[in-house]
């Protein structure tokens, strides 16, 4: 396979550090004897949304076997990732982290050597990783026969934030039991009005200029064919019909019906889901990922209910996977780092993690993928200063989603560079510079061509 090459900048280095400390020293290492072992846990999401309390408990559990964990948070972005690999990179400082981008971003990190394979160290403590997370959520993460992360979140974003108020006022009946594209077409028509600066759309289909938040519902019914044909990843599958009808929805609804909110908008004015869905701007919009944005009301304050909902599929043949239960929505990857002088402690508390103690991450809309969860619990933790902020049997409905259906298609070492010619093309055709029946046919034929070298 060809290698995957991590360009760090050297004399970034210094300054990445200082960055990460906040100007702070570095906390002096555990030593040998009783002293504790202290754990760093780097993550991206702000510790008010579970992780300081997940932190608390771990430590209350685990004090009498001498393991503690301190969360740092690192912010999700280039800048951030590279703060994250520098640290990696120079070790000591990362004991466990949470790496987020998928395969994109892990492979690279494991053929640097910047994480420990899990197999062994998980299985002594009794940790089961196939068994315990569903084989369909796990494989993709082995890497030459091997685990070097385990997904913990489940987040399916073929499902969608609805306003419920903007939904009764309109007329149309939330669907809790799925839509077709039609449907969907003749609700956003009814949802959207207005002119001008005062226009709301009955859809928002990405957020932050990011094609790729509209995508999990175009692929939702190709399962493990969502990008390539086949198990061999010889040949990408953009020339699938699922795929056209979707990208056509998409580019209809915003360039034709006007009933979604246009490409070029949302890249011209910046446009972010707090800034569109939470002001009122949408009836719809992708981005299941914002749940705890919609959650903190102090932060984001608005005053209607929301529904989660499924995206709508093709056609009437299709609602048998209304929920989208073909889509893998593991992520969240927890990973141990390969120079962490604690792997065995690291191991205990990612076996912990799994098995319970992210539990007050749902809080924050981070939903447990462990077989094992107890979906009571999860309503219980998510609905904590949700009352009348969420829909309740919408988010029951969510958490019901068949994940033993979900499907892994493979990955390849040219994946980061697909996805960036789809995401290139989808663009041309959402601007409406070319059809989608172009945008697709040449992102084919430029992606094909990256596997054939």
């Amino acid at each position: 396979m060809r290698k995957w090459k991590m360009m760090v900048l050297v004399g970034m280095f210094a300054s990445a550090m200082a960055f990460a400390q906040g100007g702070k020293e570095t906390p002096s290492k555990a030593k040998e004897g009783k002293q504790p072992v202290t754990l760093r846990v780097w993550a991206g999401i702000q510790p008010e949304y579970g992780y300081d309390e997940m932190v608390q408990k771990f430590n209350e559990a685990f004090k009498d076997k001498g393991i503690q964990a301190e969360y740092v948070r690192y912010v999700n972005n280039g800048d951030g990732n590279l703060q994250l690999e520098t640290y990696l990179m120079s070790g000591g400082d990362i004991d466990v982290f949470i790496s987020y981008g998928g395969t994109g971003r892990l492979i690279p990190r494991i053929e640097s050597g910047l994480v420990l394979p899990l197999d062994d160290l998980m299985a002594k403590t009794g940790f089961d990783i196939e068994g315990e997370m569903g084989v369909g959520n796990v494989t993709s993460y082995k890497y030459d026969g091997k685990f070097y992360a385990i997904p913990t979140k489940y987040e399916n974003g073929a499902w969608i934030m609805a306003n419920v108020d903007m939904f009764k006022a309109a007329g149309v009946e939330l669907p809790y039991n799925g839509w077709t594209y039609d449907q969907f077409r003749e609700a956003c028509k009814k949802l959207t009005h207005g002119e001008g600066q005062d226009k709301v759309y009955g859809m928002n289909w990405f957020f932050s200029g990011d094609v790729a938040n509209g995508d999990p519902i175009f692929y939702s019914t190709l399962g493990a064919k969502s990008t390539y044909k086949d198990a061999d990843a010889t040949e990408t599958n953009y020339d699938d019909p699922a795929w056209k009808a979707g990208m056509q929805l998409a580019a209809d609804t915003m360039l034709v019906d006007k009933t979604a909110i246009t490409y070029d908008q949302i890249v011209g004015d910046k446009l972010r889901f707090a800034n569109t869905f939470l002001e009122g701007k949408c009836a719809m919009q992708t981005g299941i990922s914002q749940i705890r944005l919609v959650k903190d009301t102090a932060t984001y304050p608005h005053d209607f209910m929301t529904a989660i909902i499924p995206g709508p599929v093709p056609t009437e043949k299709d609602l048998e996977y209304w929920d989208h239960a073909k889509i893998n929505g593991a992520g969240d990857l927890i990973c141990i780092a390969s120079k962490t002088e604690h792997p065995e402690e690291c191991a205990e508390f990612v076996k912990w993690y799994i098995q319970g103690g992210m539990a007050p991450l749902a809080k924050g809309g981070r939903i447990p993928l462990w077989t094992g969860v107890s979906k009571d619990d999860v309503i219980k933790a998510f609905e904590t200063g949700a009352e009348g902020v969420f829909d309740a049997d919408s988010l029951r409905n969510y958490l019901s989603i068949r994940t033993n259906l979900a499907e892994k298609g493979p990955t390849t070492s040219v994946n980061t560079q697909i996805n960036t010619i789809l995401k290139e093309e989808e663009a041309q055709a959402f601007y409406g510079r070319k059809s989608v029946d172009q945008a697709l046919k040449d992102a084919k034929s430029r992606a094909d061509a990256l596997l054939k070298k």
